[in-house]
């Protein structure tokens, strides 16, 4: 029987990939999309005639408890910030919407069957008890013209499983009206202590002023919204395609 994406209890109950709360509120509550991508070759897209997507890879303890409780922490962070009226982010909301966005990430990704895991089991399992998994960053950007909910998960450098000493990058991008959310995890192929950081260089583009890292957190509060937003979905792929070599475009 398949164990729990985050503790090893058996599988028992749904959850929703898409907070369905946040789908009606930002009025997305009707077709999306998502795609995957590893080795920058495409994996699979979804299609749903609905918004909502039940997955079922978790158990009823983790979805009734700790992630219930998460989902309620960030949606009193999140709410202030889908209108027009100017917010302050605390730093404890801003860890509080990091982790939420991991957690989402962490739940995406199980959907790609058959790849290797980017979050370790134990990585998971930590997440339960609050513990960010090391060399994660999170970002929160603005959206104007939203096409509608999206995720796009890829890799960032291509995957050879003959190159021992490659270190792989992953990101994935999640749209949601008027908010996407970033979360870039870098996975090193040997055992290295987690304050030991990574990145990458980014593309070129306004990024100070449409997103802000919100993970580690770098002030206490943050001013929202950003002064520049991503438009439609050419702005939310240029977003998810910011951490990609240039060299990517001609492969």
């Amino acid at each position: 029987m398949r164990a729990c994406l985050f503790c090893p209890a058996a599988v028992s109950s749904a959850e929703d990939a898409w907070p369905l709360w946040l789908l009606r509120k930002v009025g997305q509550d009707g077709p999306g999309e998502m795609f995957g991508e590893r080795g920058r070759n495409g994996v699979r897209t979804w299609r749903l005639a609905a918004s909502g997507l039940r997955v079922r890879f978790v158990c009823r303890p983790c979805n009734n408890h700790w992630m219930s409780d998460l989902e309620s922490r960030a949606r009193a962070a999140m709410e202030p910030m889908l209108g027009d009226t100017p917010h302050t982010l605390s730093a404890e909301g801003q860890t509080t919407l990091a982790m939420w966005a991991i957690k989402g990430a962490m739940v995406h990704e199980a959907l790609r069957s058959g790849r290797p895991a980017v979050f370790t089991s134990a990585e998971r399992a930590e997440l339960r008890e609050a513990k960010m998994p090391p060399r994660t960053k999170v970002w929160i950007a603005k959206c104007v013209d939203s096409p509608g909910p999206g995720c796009i998960a890829e890799d960032l450098f291509s995957a050879d499983p003959s190159v021992a000493t490659q270190i792989s990058g992953y990101v994935t991008t999640m749209a949601f009206g008027p908010l996407a959310f970033q979360v870039l995890n870098f996975r090193l192929p040997y055992a290295a202590p987690d304050s030991i950081d990574m990145t990458a260089e980014l593309r070129p583009g306004p990024w100070p002023s449409t997103a802000a890292q919100i993970w580690p957190t770098i002030s206490p509060t943050l001013a929202w919204p950003m002064s520049i937003g991503l438009r439609g979905e050419a702005g939310i792929e240029a977003f998810s395609d910011r951490w990609k070599p240039v060299e990517a475009d001609s492969e």
